[in-house]
This record gives structure tokens, C-alpha cells and sequence, in this order.
């Protein structure tokens, strides 16, 4: 296996996004600007030892190709971190420069005398307007009268908005406010643009919060509800190029509307359940911003979500964890009333089972002893887990069957469970996230199922599995083949509410997570009388045309009858096992097709 960070195209609110990246320097700052006025944007480079860089762009607007044509501010000005800012502020048809010098608390300018195809920057000031504060700088027309207003951000999560009270050809910049969207944070880096389109400019800030946002540091955006003259931001999101939901993201991946690719869910802290639709395709996922919250599921304070077809109808229901106002956990189920194109879910219960734990909760859903139910483990707060095993069947489940302190697994503090064959040995293996002390970052641990399909027996391997950690104290893993080339791709969870993706480069697993199993095209009932002797009566429905094997299993797994092996057509079907020269006790009957399978436990008294 080979888990790299990755990205996956994230449509948000309908605004598609694509990013080029820069290296090749330490606290690199960029700005770009036509500053030849040939159509096509140039670049100025920024770096953390006090040099500016001109790239020029040989090629076109659609397809830039940069060169490195000079250092044009070397540090016989300055030797910290400078970030560049373009404009004409002179009005007299070419560029000038300004350089925000974040150690030296100072706003630079430098006049372009040499004009548009061979510019020349001469040192104005190193104090702009008496303008003392760090961070990036950007000249836009915030009051829409003909001249550049300036915004600048600094260490302390703050940004200043100064007017131009001035002219064109030579400003006069007052202070309006030094705070015009509250705190962000750390580092703020304002950029202003009409993202939109509705004739206005709108806010991005960048902010220094690593970890608390995204693993990179927060973007947020601000949206102008007011008009060009008099400008009014609204925050929409504190993470526009990412996934976030605010606070303990806890992801699930299903395909909901039965269109053959993965849909994202996003369980959160403040009672959410973030939906992005996957409008790409198989191969090329892009996801879609949707719902804050789904239809018809019900605020609840740490939703962790699993999906599974419970009652074998098709279609996917609904569990999920949640802590009540008196600090209890709880389990929520929902039922899917409507059908495998168009989902909708109505709730049951709020509290299916006793929930024996006092603070969040996570959970996974597999069929651990392959008797053709879901079981049900719950990751719990203090680290351990409890399994519910399913006494019902496939169609009516009934988690009633408890085992505490399952395997005997302890991983710290807020165990968030995940079985997922990451072997493909026909077995599940557990993957663990959990919440690190605020000084570390948490990674995901594997126990390996070295038993089988049927007696499953975990032995721990790693608690940094393939190296990976999650950037903000909790992590919350699933597994999934997003990309359709055949291995498991991992999405992580974690405290700040971002989801980190890192695609699986080396490794094939076509195994799906048994969260995520396609709804039923077939049935397994269960077998009756049970227990028997020596007769019972097996019968399933099938509701298309497949391969199908039907057979009969010991204890050990092996096979002592065969009832069907070939293509099947649609239909009811009803056969009787005659187990009279076998000896009494456990027998299992499994049907299998297309790589899933149904099992049932049967008991021979004799």
C-alpha cells in the first residue's frame, strides 16, 4: 500500500475551483498581475528571505507558462518574510509594487518609473500611509468611486480596511476599521474579488490555523450581501478549498441515489449531517455541496453515521450516534421509507439500544460471524468498544447480544471504529481512530483479523497505520474505492472538522467496506425449523439474473454440501437439506454471488 495526500475536486455551493501551485521557496507569497499588457497574467514571487521574484508569462491566459525573469527587490531593502501586492495606484497606466514585510511590521512601496514592458521599481516608503501591520496587503475599489481602497491583515487574525479618500493619480488613505470581519485567527491574508458575479467584491482570508481548520491553514470566505458602493460580508464557510464541517468531522461514504458512485456524508459536532453529492463519475470523483443538513434527519450533537440496508429492502437506512443534553449516548435509527433512487428517511427511534457510555460515540457495521445479519460495534470514550451482536435476521434486525469490552481493545479516548478486509482473506479487519492528547496527532490503528470469516481474532499491528496522521487531535477513518481502480482510498475524519484524502497509489483491494454494501438483489430466509433434525427447509429470492452459489459449511469451514453453483434466474426459491448422515451441531448457509454473500446459522439435534 502507498496512502499519499491527495485531492479530490470539491464543487462548492456549485463554484468549481482549480488551484495552480508554486514552490521552490520557504513562506512563498504570490501575486500576479499583466504586467506587460499582453492578456495574460504575470507573477510576483514573494519569499521568507526578503526577495521578490519576476515571472513572466511567456505563454497565454489559458495556458500560462512561467519564466524567472529577475530579482527585482533584493535585500538591500529588506531580509524577512514579504508578501507582493500589484496596482496602479498612480493612474498612470502601469503597475506599481508594494511589499508587506511581516517581521519588520512595515507596508513598502515602490513606483514602477519604467513603465509597462521594461518596469522599474523605485523605493517610495517604507511606511505607507504610517501603516505599521504584517501580513498581505490588496488594493481593490471597496467603495466602487474610480480609486484603490487598501486592505491588510496581520498577525493577529485581524484586517484593516483604509479608505481612499484621495484620487486616481494620488491617494489619501484613512483607517475605517481595524477589524472588518472579527478575529480569523492568526496570519490573516486578505484577497478581495467578485467571486459571485453579482458586481460586487467578496472576501477570502487566508489564516495561519493549521490544524484548526484544515491541515494547511483555514481559507474562509465572506460573501458581500450589500452593493459595490457599500460593501457587507457574510461568513459562508472558514474552509473554501476543503470539506469542513465545523467541528469533529465523521465521514461515510454510500452511493444514496443508486447513480454507481460514492456520495459523501459528513457526520458533525454541532448536529449535522453534511451531504455532498458525487457529480463526477466513477473514475473522476467531484463533489457537490448539497445539504447543510439532509432531509428529514434530525439535528444531533456528534452524529458519527453509518449506512447499511437493515431490512433487506434495497435501499440504505440509517444509524447513527449522537450525545443527548445529559451527556449520554445514544444510538438513532432511520428507516429509508422510500427506495434506492429516491432515499427517505423516517425516524424510528432516538435511543434503539442502551448506550453503555457518558460521552460521544462511534460505530461500524459488519457481518462478523457471516450469518447474513450486520453486527454492531461501538467505539466509546474511555477507548474501548462494545459489540452487539444481530439475534434478528437480515430483514428484522435485533441487536440485543451484548460483549463489553470487545477484544480487549483499549486505544486511549474515543475509540472510532472501521472493519474493512484490507487484506482481501474474506475476513474483516479493524481500523481504530481516536483523540490524541492536543499535543500530538493522532494516526489510525489496524488490528489484522488473523481468524476467519466466522471466528474472527484481532492482533494488533500498528497504531500509525501506513504513517498517517490526522492534523487536529482526533482522527475518524474510512475506507472506500473512491477512484474505481480497484484498492481502498481513505478519507480521515478529525477534531477540527476538515476531511484529509489520501489516495491509494500501490495497493488493489476490490473489497468493498461492509458499511457501504449495495443494497440487496438477493434474500437468504432464515431456514426453518432451527434448530433441526434432520430436515429444514432453505429458501431465498433472487430479483435478477445471477451466478449463484448455495452450499452448507461445518465449524471448520469446510464444505459438506453443495445445493446450486450456476446462473440462476429471477425468482422464489425453496430446497430442502436432508443433513440426516451428518453429526449434530453448528452448520452455516451461506449464498454468494458477485462477491457478497448471506449466511445463516443453523443447529442439527440429532
Amino acid at each position: 500500500m502507498e496512502y499519499q495526500p491527495s485531492s479530490i475536486q470539491v464543487d462548492y455551493l456549485g463554484q468549481q475551483l482549480h488551484l495552480p501551485f508554486f514552490g521552490g521557496t520557504t513562506n512563498a507569497s504570490i501575486a500576479f498581475a499583466d504586467m506587460d499588457k499582453d492578456g495574460d497574467l504575470d507573477c510576483y514571487l514573494g519569499s521568507s528571505n526578503g526577495n521578490i521574484c519576476h515571472l513572466i508569462n511567456e505563454g497565454n491566459l489559458n495556458s500560462p507558462i512561467f519564466r524567472l525573469s529577475e530579482i527585482i527587490i533584493d535585500t538591500f531593502y529588506t531580509d524577512h518574510v514579504c508578501s507582493p501586492a500589484v496596482c496602479d495606484i498612480d493612474n498612470d497606466n502601469d503597475n506599481d509594487l508594494f511589499i508587506a514585510d511581516w517581521d519588520n511590521w512595515a507596508a513598502w512601496y515602490f513606483n514602477n518609473t519604467g513603465g509597462i514592458s521594461t518596469p522599474q521599481f523605485s523605493y517610495i516608503t517604507d511606511s505607507l500611509e504610517g501603516i505599521s501591520y504584517n501580513s498581505n496587503l490588496d488594493f481593490k475599489d471597496m467603495d466602487n468611486d474610480g480609486d484603490y481602497d487598501l486592505v491588510i491583515g496581520n498577525d493577529y487574525g485581524q484586517i484593516h480596511y483604509l479608505r481612499n479618500d484621495g484620487t486616481p493619480e494620488q491617494y489619501n488613505f484613512t483607517v475605517v476599521t481595524q477589524n472588518l470581519v472579527g478575529d480569523v485567527g492568526s496570519d490573516a491574508a486578505p484577497a478581495l474579488v467578485d467571486i459571485d458575479g453579482d458586481e460586487d467584491l467578496d472576501l477570502f482570508v487566508g489564516t495561519g490555523e493549521e490544524g484548526v481548520y484544515t491541515s494547511f491553514g483555514g481559507i474562509r470566505y465572506f460573501e458581500n450581501i450589500g452593493t459595490p458602493e457599500v460593501y457587507n460580508f457574510q461568513p459562508i464557510t472558514n474552509s473554501y478549498f476543503d470539506i469542513d464541517c465545523g467541528w469533529t468531522s465523521n465521514p461515510c461514504l454510500v452511493d444514496i441515489d443508486n447513480d454507481s458512485d460514492l456520495d459523501l456524508f459528513i457526520g458533525g459536532a454541532l448536529g449535522n449531517l453534511s451531504y455532498y453529492e458525487n457529480t463526477g463519475t466513477l473514475e473522476s470523483p467531484a463533489f457537490t455541496f448539497r445539504y447543510e443538513n439532509y432531509p428529514g434527519i434530525a439535528p444531533a450533537a456528534f452524529m458519527a453515521p453509518a449506512f447499511a440496508d437493515l431490512d433487506a429492502d434495497g435501499d440504505y437506512d440509517l444509524l447513527h450516534g449522537w450525545l443527548s443534553i445529559s451527556d449520554q449516548a445514544k444510538l438513532a435509527y432511520y428507516s429509508n421509507v422510500g427506495d434506492a433512487n429516491n432515499p427517505q428517511f423516517e425516524l424510528i427511534t432516538y435511543d434503539l439500544i442502551p448506550v453503555n457510555d457518558t460521552y460521544r460515540i462511534g460505530l461500524s457495521l459488519c457481518d462478523l460471524d457471516s450469518d447474513g445479519d450486520l453486527d454492531l460495534l461501538i467505539g466509546k470514550h474511555d477507548g474501548t468498544m462494545d459489540l452487539y451482536w444481530n439475534t434478528g435476521d437480515s430483514v428484522q434486525f435485533r441487536f440485543n447480544s451484548l460483549v463489553s469490552g470487545f477484544s480487549d481493545i483499549d486505544v486511549g479516548n474515543e475509540a472510532q471504529p472501521l472493519f474493512y478486509d484490507i487484506d482481501e482473506d474474506n475476513d474483516y479487519d479493524l481500523f481504530l481512530g481516536y483523540y490524541a492528547n492536543v499535543s500530538d496527532n493522532p494516526g489510525i490503528f489496524f488490528y489484522n483479523n488473523i481468524g476467519d470469516e466466522i471466528n474472527p481474532i484481532y492482533v494488533y499491528v500498528t497504531n500509525y497505520w501506513e504513517g498517517i496522521t490526522a492534523r487536529s487531535f482526533k482522527s475518524a477513518p474510512f475506507l472506500a474505492d473512491i477512484d474505481d481502480d480497484g484498492d481502498s482510498d481513505l478519507f480521515l475524519g478529525s477534531e477540527s472538522g476538515g476531511v484529509q484524502f489520501y489516495r491509494n497509489l500501490l495497493y488493489n483491494n476490490a473489497v468493498q467496506n461492509p458499511s457501504i454494501l449495495q443494497p440487496s438483489s438477493y434474500t437468504l430466509q432464515p431456514c426453518y425449523p432451527n434448530p433441526f433434525n434432520p430436515t429444514t427447509t432453505i429458501t431465498f429470492t433472487l430479483d435478477r439474473a445471477l451466478p449463484v452459489k448455495l452450499a452448507a459449511y461445518n465449524q471448520l469451514g469446510q464444505q459438506v454440501l453443495t445445493i446450486i453453483n450456476n446462473q440462476v434466474v429471477p425468482g422464489d426459491y425453496k430446497f430442502i437439506w436432508d443433513a440426516g448422515s451428518l453429526t449434530s451441531g453448528i452448520y452455516y448457509i451461506s449464498l454468494e454471488t458477485q462477491g457478497q454473500k448471506q449466511t445463516q446459522k443453523v443447529i442439527l439435534l440429532k
